[in-house]
């Protein structure tokens, strides 16, 4: 049904150059300040593989080495790392507000959605008056099976 057809890797990565350039803000997913400190702390674990089975542990080391503001940028050495970060998360959240507020424009070729934005609709509207029967997760932060070990941490 499906074939797979080559595409060369010169018109890929020309197509990303134009419509998804690396350096365009939408990108910076973290302020520049968390990142260079979250990157250094990790580098200090001597950069450890992260999987399924690794991430809570070198997640935990990097959030003890922000906690205890180890390996300070010397570029900043006055410079409190919790006041840098939240200057620059005020920042970052002023440039996601931003780009959030710019309209996209269609590509050459496509037409707006027969619905708007109302592409999948609220949970309680799927045909009846009252709540949903979609199942959802609920989150706690307390454990719900006895001998469970706090994973906090």
């Amino acid at each position: 049904m499906f074939s797979k057809l080559p595409v060369p890797a010169e018109l890929l990565n020309e197509l990303e150059v134009q419509f998804a350039p690396p350096d365009h803000e939408v990108f910076q997913l973290t302020p520049p300040a968390f990142d260079q400190h979250a990157s250094l702390f990790y580098n200090s674990l001597g950069r450890p593989r992260v999987s399924y089975d690794s991430f809570w542990d070198i997640y935990c080391q990097i959030l003890h080495l922000f906690q205890v503001n180890e390996g300070q940028p010397e570029d900043m050495p006055t410079a409190s790392l919790a006041n840098t970060l939240a200057k620059e998360l005020d920042s970052h959240f002023d440039t996601i507000a931003r780009i959030s507020n710019k309209g996209v424009s269609l590509l050459p070729g496509m037409e707006e959605l027969r619905q708007g934005g109302q592409v999948v609709g609220d949970a309680g509207d799927v045909g009846s008056s009252g709540p949903s029967s979609i199942p959802a997760a609920v989150f706690t932060d307390e454990s719900s099976s006895e001998g469970d070990e706090d994973e906090r941490c």
